[in-house]
């Protein structure tokens, strides 16, 4: 498959190439974001330190 792109074989584009990255990391972003405000003590198991320790 490379080869026949590099050969101008192949023109077409991958749709959504720039957009679906973007989705999938504001996605985990708010997955994170989500969890610990609803489990805060999760952040502290995670970290391992009593700085963020929230409750």
């Amino acid at each position: 498959m490379m080869i026949l792109k590099r050969n101008g074989q192949i023109k077409s584009k991958v749709p959504g190439y720039t957009v679906v990255p973007v989705i999938v990391i504001l996605f985990s972003l708010a997955l994170i974001v989500n969890t610990v405000v609803v489990q805060p003590t999760v952040l502290c198991v995670v970290c391992n330190s009593s700085i963020f320790w929230t409750q």
